[in-house]
């Protein structure tokens, strides 16, 4: 509509406020103003007032149809907080209010040290990604339930900061999944995975390896070259890999995640859907999909000896799986009432604690020899 609509919104916008009960108003961005509330006021009644000139504003103006305005509130004490600071924390505050119910959010110190924690993650993974000694793979056994063999396992990364020490993947990789980071840390894991499968095979040691993926990666239009041009450089047929990806990565851009998948298959890779049963996938996609492997959700395992219903829904969804011709792994197998219930169920393969957790490559290998007849 051009920079004049956007002004007309902005000229609209300042005698609401007044309206509102500001007194004077600073214009601190394109679209956002800052005001001081009355001295004395408790933020109660004034978040409610605040909230009173939204559901005011909601009735008149045509600014109300295209945009959505939310209030951030800041306390602070004159003399003791620094002005950028207090910019910041109502900028954060009204960027918070945004998931807010009513639209009106006062600055919460636990809620920005969430936020400045995950800023930090994000530029000390950046620096990880390029260090040698940061970052290492661990890797966890899939186990048959045919004839308790190791038949693959899965690489997991793992990150050990120089002064924080060891960061969870629970708490990094959903932050770095949503930034530009995303498709060099695929490429880290996958070569390093790579480089490890020829180690072992040197070694006499073949294993299948799987390396999970982000949905941002399958929306890159050279993926599928990437990974192909990784297995030819490292001398390994694509049926050695297994990629992973979950129920809500396939879903975020179905057609272009088929596409790629195909492709992958084609050329041999193995394609499996993580975490089933806790996404948003639908049966009719699932059966379209090339996918040779689904893994059960953990979450599923934690009561399953317990809950007749949830035992129901786990052999369900194993028949399902089987009815559309995938092999079918259960994650976090803890105890021998799971898996002997699994194996009546039919599931081919678990992975869990019950027979080893992630392990180091060289410990991998001594597990592996002591389970040899």
């Amino acid at each position: 509509m051009g920079s004049s609509y956007l002004d007309d919104m902005v000229r609209e916008t300042v005698p609401q406020l007044r309206l509102g009960g500001a007194g004077k108003i600073y214009h601190v961005g394109s679209t956002q103003f800052a005001f001081f509330a009355p001295r004395g006021l408790s933020i109660e009644p004034f978040c409610e007032q605040m909230q009173s000139w939204l559901d005011a504003r909601a009735s008149y103006g045509q600014a109300r149809l295209i945009t959505t305005t939310t209030v951030g509130i800041a306390p602070f004490t004159v003399g003791q907080t620094e002005g950028l600071d207090l910019l910041r924390n109502m900028h954060s505050a009204a960027h918070d209010a945004l998931a807010a119910e009513r639209c009106v959010r006062v600055f919460s110190s636990q809620h920005d040290a969430i936020l400045q924690r995950r800023f930090w993650l994000v530029t000390e993974f950046g620096a990880a990604l390029a260090s040698d000694d940061e970052l290492h793979l661990v890797f966890q056994p899939k186990v048959s339930l045919l004839d308790g063999a190791c038949v693959g396992v899965e690489a997991l990364l793992r990150w050990n900061h120089p002064t924080a020490g060891a960061i969870s993947p629970g708490e990094f990789m959903p932050v770095i999944e949503t930034t530009s980071l995303a498709r060099a840390t695929t490429e880290w894991v996958l070569r390093a995975a790579l480089r490890q499968m020829v180690a072992w095979r040197l070694d006499g040691l073949a294993l299948q390896v799987a390396v999970n993926v982000s949905a941002v990666n399958l929306e890159e239009p050279d993926f599928c070259d990437r990974v192909l041009m990784e297995l030819q450089h490292h001398g390994l047929a694509p049926s050695c890999l297994v990629i992973e990806l979950t129920e809500s990565a396939l879903m975020r851009n179905p057609k272009v995640a088929q596409a790629t998948l195909e492709r992958l298959g084609r050329a041999g890779v193995q394609l499996a859907i993580d975490d089933f049963g806790t996404g948003y996938s639908s049966l009719s996609y699932l059966q379209s999909l090339p996918a040779n492997v689904v893994k059960i959700d953990q979450s599923f395992m934690r009561n399953l000896v317990q809950d007749e219903r949830c035992r129901a829904l786990v052999g369900t969804m194993i028949k399902l799986s089987h009815d559309l011709g995938h092999k079918v792994v259960a994650e976090g197998v803890e105890t021998v009432e799971v898996e002997d219930f699994l194996r009546l169920a039919g599931c081919d393969e678990i992975q869990g604690y019950l027979h080893a957790r992630p392990l180091a490559p060289a410990v991998l290998v001594e597990w592996l020899a002591a389970r040899q007849p």
